[in-house]
């Protein structure tokens, strides 16, 4: 120690050496912290993406089930009958006999309801008057009627005035919701329909935040502001809905995975996100997380971006395993240092690369399983629904610019709840797989399978007009009626066929193909039946 502290020039490089490990250690912690926030950023960018796919789908499912009840006989003739009894000048003979609608169409549909309650998550079917919004018959409520929500339910006010279905997220006067909204039509003697009012379907955000927690492995809160919920709800309804102690801010906690979201909500460096009303950030607290907020927007925010957010969507994940992963490279890189002092500054630059390499394969390894998750099926492999409903998307758009036809096929397996209630549902999910593979040997590389739903499947026919599709179709029934499965029976599907027509939305066509399907499946199964 003394040679070296006389040795002044080796005492300056040696200086010069540490300084500079030192220095190394400092800009490869600050590099790898950039990863993970620049990883954090792009993860808060897919479930964004993933969270709108899925409330586009949940409102598409209300839609469904809201255009399956309005299309009844039944209840179109005893809505049409109460929407006469309505325009009547208001007397006590009046308020009786539309009491006495109200209990029969309650009673018809009382049963539809009961199963879209257990089975589909269906939370509100709503029967409104127009023009406007009046209350008529709220089937999950039915005492509470009469009140006009035109300054609330614009879903509804524009059913009414456009005579077209419409759907998204909205706060009423009791709850928010994801809702679907169709209008219902009474058909006259010579086959033309006439408006008679619109039927809601809705659900909370409570199994679609549970099925998304559960896919992006993370806790996920809706948060919806002070004033929008003052401007839409009811007094009464906004304290026993939210209670007392579930506000943040200027927000009320509207749903949420974790049980104290408040808890983690209330910390400072969420509440500015919140306050800035998006972003992404890494959290290394004694718990690392990343957290992602994005603006909420309702169905008339939607519409009119001049209006404020509705509220806010909070996603967080414990991020352990990536901070542990950044300690780990820096201690890796401090020994690197440590060997570098012995042998050449050159070897730390290079362990230094070696472990930024490792760093971003593994993020990017973490990203494509995201990525893979958020588009494909668990179970089958192929597309999800969010999937094949972005690449209908895209796929009508195309079409729109170029002229270039296409055709979906959308088709169920015949008695499916059998196979499960007889064989179990082991055996069920291997129907599904292997129907799953048999379609796919089938098609071309350029045509895109996905599972529609349960036992439903959607395939889009590129560059295909529909006497080809019709062909195509017949060749994957007789495909999945040839192919042996472990239960004692064959499997056989039903297929609904439909060709893009133009200036056409990929929601209607989906219905078209929907209703050939259920024509074919009325006409006996094991069948084709191509759209009009």
């Amino acid at each position: 120690m003394p040679t070296l502290l006389k040795n002044k020039p080796l005492l300056i490089v040696s200086a010069f050496i540490i300084l500079s490990d030192l220095l190394f250690i400092a800009i490869n912690y600050y590099s790898a912290l950039n990863a993970v926030n620049a990883d954090t950023r792009r993860w808060a960018k897919e479930a964004q993406h993933v969270f709108a796919l899925s409330m586009e789908a949940k409102a598409t499912s209300m839609q469904q089930l809201a255009s399956f009840v309005a299309n009844i006989p039944q209840v179109q003739k005893l809505f049409h009958q109460a929407q006469l009894v309505n325009d009547q000048p208001d007397s006590a003979a009046r308020e009786a006999e539309l009491s006495d609608i109200r209990s029969r169409l309650h009673a018809f549909v009382e049963p539809s309801w009961q199963q879209m309650t257990s089975q589909y998550d269906v939370r509100q079917l709503h029967f409104h008057f127009g023009p406007g919004s009046t209350s008529f018959l709220r089937v999950h409520r039915p005492e509470k009627h009469g009140d006009n929500m035109d300054e609330v339910r614009y879903t509804v006010v524009d059913v009414n005035r456009l005579h077209r279905p419409v759907k998204g997220f909205e706060t009423g006067r009791v709850y928010s919701g994801i809702r679907g909204v169709v209008p219902v039509s009474m058909p006259d003697k010579d086959g033309r329909a006439t408006h008679v009012g619109a039927l809601e379907a809705g659900t909370s955000f409570t199994v679609m935040l549970k099925a998304l927690a559960a896919e992006l492995d993370s806790n996920i809160a809706v948060l919806l502001h002070e004033k929008h919920i003052r401007q839409n709800m009811w007094p009464e309804f906004v304290k026993k809905h939210f209670g007392e102690n579930r506000t943040v801010d200027d927000y009320y906690v509207e749903c949420s995975t974790a049980p104290t979201p408040r808890d983690f909500l209330s910390q400072s460096p969420v509440t500015t996100l919140l306050n800035s009303g998006h972003g992404a950030e890494f959290l290394a607290g004694d718990t690392p997380i990343q957290v992602g907020v994005f603006p909420l927007r309702d169905y008339r925010g939607t519409i009119d971006f001049n209006l404020p957010d509705s509220g806010a969507v909070v996603i967080w994940k414990d991020a352990t395993e990536k901070w542990d992963l950044l300690r780990k490279s820096l201690f890796n890189n401090i020994l690197y240092s440590l060997v570098a002092l012995f042998f050449v500054e050159a070897a730390l630059v290079v362990g230094w690369r070696l472990s930024q390499r490792h760093l971003r394969t593994i993020i990017r390894r973490q990203t494509r399983k995201l990525r893979e998750l958020a588009t494909h099926d668990a179970l089958t492999g192929i597309y999800n629904r969010r999937a094949i409903e972005r690449i209908l998307i895209e796929e009508t758009h195309r079409a729109r610019r170029h002229g270039s036809p296409f055709a979906v096929l959308m088709f169920d397996i015949d008695h499916f709840k059998r196979v499960n209630d007889t064989f179990g549902h082991n055996a069920g999910d291997e129907v599904l797989r292997k129907v799953s593979e048999t379609v796919t040997s089938l098609v071309r590389t350029t045509d895109r399978f996905g599972r529609w739903g349960g036992e439903e499947f959607l395939l889009l026919a590129t560059d295909t007009d529909i006497e080809a599709a019709a062909v195509l179709a017949e060749r994957i029934r007789e495909a999945v009626a040839e192919t042996r499965f472990t239960t004692a029976e064959p499997v056989t599907i039903s297929l609904g066929v439909a060709r893009y027509q133009p200036d056409e939305t990929y929601e209607n066509l989906v219905q078209r193909a929907d209703t050939a399907l259920y024509k074919a499946k009325d006409s006996g199964r094991d069948r084709v039946c191509v759209a009009d």
